[in-house]
C-alpha cells in the first residue's frame, strides 16, 4: 500500500522540467534516515515525486519515515510505502520501477544526505546531454555526520570514459547512492533478475553497453562511511568472514549473470564480452563451490570441464608469477 503526502497538485511537466523521482531505499537506518528524509525534502528541483521506501525494517525506520512525511508541508508529492517482508536491494529497487513516475529515477540511500541541488544537477546533465545515467561526486562523512578526511585510493572506472570490456569485469564502476538513471534505460533492460547482484554493478554495465554515462565533477551526496553493507566490520569471527566472503562471491556471481543477460537487450558484437563475463562466472562459481567442500568442487568443475581447466592454469601462472600472491 502506498500513502501520499505533501502537494498533490504539482505543476505540469514541460520539455524543459520533466516530472521526475527521488527514490529513497531505507532499511534499519534509525540513526540517519531523519537527515536521509530532509535531505529528500529540500531538493530544489520541481516538478519532484519523492518515494519514502522502506524493506520490512526491524527499528524505527519506518516510524520516523512515516511521521516526517506525514508533516510535510512543501513542493513535492510524497509516496510512502513499506515491503510486506525485507526482500533486498535488488528486489527493492524492481519494486521502484514499477511505481516510479517520472522520466528519470534519482537514487538515494537512507544513511547518505543528498545536497539540495542534486536532483536539479542530475536532470540537467542528463537533458543535456542525452545521458541514460549520472552519477557524482561525494563529501565521506562520518557516523556523526561531519565531514572527514577520507580519499579514495582508486577512482571507480565509470569516473572516466571505459569500454565494455573493461566494465564487464569491474567491481567498481560508480558510487551508487550517486546514482540517477533515465526511464527508457529501465526500460531497455528491464527488472533485476538475480537478487543478490549489486545494482550499482548492474546498471553502470547497462550504462556502458546501453547509451553511456557522465560524471558530474560535483560533490552531490554527503556518502557516510563506516557503517551500511560495505562496511569492514573488524570483529567477525572466522565462520562470519567466511560466510560474509560467501555472501560477495554469489552476489558478484548474480551481477555476471545479470551482465550477460542484458547483453541480449542490446545485440551488436560482444562475443570477447560475453567470454570474460563467462569466465568470471565461473570463476565465481568454482570459489563458492571450494568453500562448500570437495565433491562441490568437483561437480562444479566437471559442469564445464574446459573453462574450469582454463581458470585453473591461470591460477597457477599467476602465483607462479613474482608479487603475486
Amino acid at each position: 500500500m502506498i500513502r501520499t503526502y505533501g502537494n498533490t497538485n504539482l505543476p505540469e511537466e514541460t520539455p524543459e522540467s520533466p516530472l521526475v523521482t527521488f527514490a529513497l531505499l531505507a532499511y534499519n537506518q534509525e540513526k540517519y534516515i531523519r537527515e536521509a528524509v530532509e535531505g529528500a525534502f529540500c531538493q530544489t528541483y520541481s516538478p519532484l515525486e519523492i518515494i519514502l521506501s522502506d524493506d520490512c525494517s526491524s527499528d524505527r525506520t519506518f516510524e520516523i519515515m512515516e511521521v516526517m512525511a506525514a508533516a510535510y508541508t512543501g513542493p513535492h508529492i510524497i509516496r510512502l510505502r513499506q515491503n510486506t517482508e525485507n526482500i533486498g536491494i535488488a528486489r527493492h529497487l524492481n519494486a521502484i520501477t514499477k511505481e516510479f513516475s517520472g522520466r528519470y529515477l534519482i537514487l538515494a540511500a537512507g544513511d547518505d544526505i543528498s545536497v539540495a541541488e542534486r536532483t536539479a544537477a542530475c536532470v540537467a546533465a542528463m537533458e543535456d546531454l542525452g545521458m541514460p545515467l549520472v552519477h557524482s561526486m561525494v563529501t565521506y562523512i562520518d557516523e556523526k555526520s561531519k565531514d572527514t578526511a577520507y580519499q579514495r585510493t582508486h577512482a571507480p572506472l565509470l569516473w572516466a570514459p571505459i569500454d565494455a570490456s573493461s566494465a564487464a569485469t569491474s567491481t567498481s564502476l560508480y558510487i551508487g547512492a550517486t546514482g540517477a538513471i533515465s526511464r527508457d534505460l529501465h526500460a531497455k533492460f528491464g527488472q533485476i533478475l538475480f537478487p543478490q547482484a549489486y545494482e550499482d554493478l548492474v546498471f553502470g554495465f547497462r550504462s556502458v553497453i546501453g547509451g553511456g554515462s557522465h560524471f558530474i565533477e560535483q560533490r552531490l551526496v554527503r556518502y557516510r562511511i563506516g557503517v551500511g553493507v560495505s562496511h569492514i566490520q573488524p570483529n567477525l569471527s572466522n565462520k562470519e568472514k567466511k560466510e560474509k566472503d560467501k555472501r560477495g562471491l554469489k552476489a558478484h556471481a548474480d551481477v555476471y549473470r545479470q551482465r550477460l543477460l542484458d547483453l541480449d537487450a542490446v545485440g551488436g558484437d560482444y562475443e570477447k564480452v560475453r567470454a570474460l563475463l563467462s569466465e568470471r562466472l565461473h570463476e565465481s562459481e568454482l570459489r563458492i563451490a571450494r568453500r562448500d567442500g570437495v565433491s562441490a568442487l568437483f561437480f562444479a568443475c566437471i559442469r564445464r570441464p574446459s573453462l574450469s581447466l582454463k581458470i585453473i592454469v591461470k591460477k597457477i601462472r599467476l602465483s607462479r608469477t613474482p608479487n603475486n600472491s
